[in-house]
């Protein structure tokens, strides 16, 4: 994906969702795009060592370990030792998608294996895994799996 198509979806994604962490991530996307114009640069391949890409791996535990809590681009930045701009473009050029992407694919995952494996109410799981709002993890769920929570959970 070329990097305005790739901004245009993160921008879409944000939109829909309304949520402000997605919404300085593309923000920060749309300014390294900017920054990179004129140049012979790949706004969404920035140089990265592998002592960064092991910065990133840490946060990817991290992610998985803490999905639930708060896992902002400015709380992973911080704990990757990274500026959050340097962060998120690093994060993007080594998993192939933003910290934000990662998060809500985790926080999905999670409340997939507690749909199947517990019987508590959709909105509690949604609630237990990081979701703030129960619209955006309905939306967020059918699309990622394509049937709602309730349907999954049925077929399970």
């Amino acid at each position: 994906m070329t990097a305005t198509p790739a901004a245009w979806v993160l921008a879409e994604e944000a939109q829909r969702g309304g949520d402000a962490e997605a919404l300085r991530e593309t923000a920060m996307v749309a300014a390294g795009i900017a920054l990179s114009a004129g140049r012979d640069v790949d706004p969404d391949v920035p140089p990265w060592s592998g002592a960064q890409a092991g910065r990133v791996a840490r946060s990817l535990r991290f992610v998985e370990a803490h999905s639930a809590g708060d896992c902002s681009l400015e709380m992973l930045a911080r704990h990757a030792g990274l500026s959050r701009y340097h962060f998120l473009r690093v994060f993007r050029a080594v998993t192939g998608q933003t910290p934000r992407q990662h998060l809500i694919a985790t926080r999905l995952r999670s409340a997939a294996l507690a749909l199947k494996g517990t019987r508590k109410p959709v909105t509690q799981i949604a609630l237990d895994v990081g979701f703030g709002d129960l619209s955006h993890f309905i939306s967020s769920f059918s699309r990622t799996f394509g049937v709602s929570p309730r349907a999954y959970r049925r077929r399970a």
